[in-house]
């Protein structure tokens, strides 16, 4: 989107011109001759009219401008398929930021995705996504806000925070708990996305998850949006 400092510019121009025009006038109207032009008054009419619209079209831009770097957008999508026809609990990696943490709450059919914050305590447990699934199953959780820029440390992720621009490997962890007689396993697909004004930040995880807590490979990558890439 273009910058609304050419409209501002122009704007106060006219309206500058309809100051100097309504000047004129009323020295015309007070003079000692008395010969006010009505072609002033009306320049300084039309030219407080065009020049406010002007501005009003600058302010326009600007809040929509404001309204577009500000637009952030967080995507939770996972996908589980356990290896066995039994019910598996998951405990995947969570996003930092506090400001989605609500929405990660969601069922489908009889399995459900809920987020479940540290614990301080004796066990001092991190936060996680748990998700149980009673067979095959994907959720898909977004969150869209107008705010600050999103926190993109994910709690179960060596490292935690992407690069500056790029990929980069990961090591995730990720917890099957207890899983129903027969099951052993099951295939897990998920990714983490954060759209901004500048950048397209997703982290990805797809691994065959066992019994336990164990450590899967994952991988980071930030791209930026054709909105700040400067022109060749």
């Amino acid at each position: 989107m273009g910058s609304a400092t050419p409209l501002y510019g122009i704007g106060i121009v006219l309206v500058l011109v309809a100051f100097g025009a309504l000047h004129r006038w009323l020295r015309g109207i007070t003079g000692p001759r008395a010969d006010a032009s009505g072609g002033a008054l009306g320049a300084a009419a039309i030219a407080f009219a065009v020049g406010s619209s002007v501005l009003g079209a600058a302010i326009l831009v600007d809040s929509e401008q404001v309204r577009t770097e500000n637009s952030r957008v967080f995507v939770y999508e996972v996908s589980v398929v356990p290896n066995a026809t039994a019910t598996v609990t998951l405990r995947l990696p969570a996003p930092g930021d506090p400001r989605v943490h609500r929405a990660l709450s969601a069922t489908n059919g009889s399995s459900s995705l809920r987020y479940i914050p540290a614990d301080d305590g004796p066990s001092g447990t991190d936060a996680a996504v748990e998700i149980v699934a009673t067979g095959a199953v994907r959720f898909v959780v977004e969150v869209r806000f107008i705010g600050s820029t999103l926190n993109r440390t994910i709690v179960g992720s060596i490292p935690s925070q992407p690069p500056s621009t790029g990929s980069r490997a990961a090591a995730a962890s990720v917890e099957l708990l207890e899983p129903s007689p027969g099951a052993v396993g099951a295939q897990v697909n998920l990714t983490m996305r954060y759209t901004e004004y500048c950048a397209t930040t997703r982290f990805t995880i797809g691994a065959d998850v066992t019994e336990g807590l164990g450590s899967y490979a994952a991988a980071w990558s930030v791209v930026s949006t054709a909105l700040c890439v400067p022109a060749p």
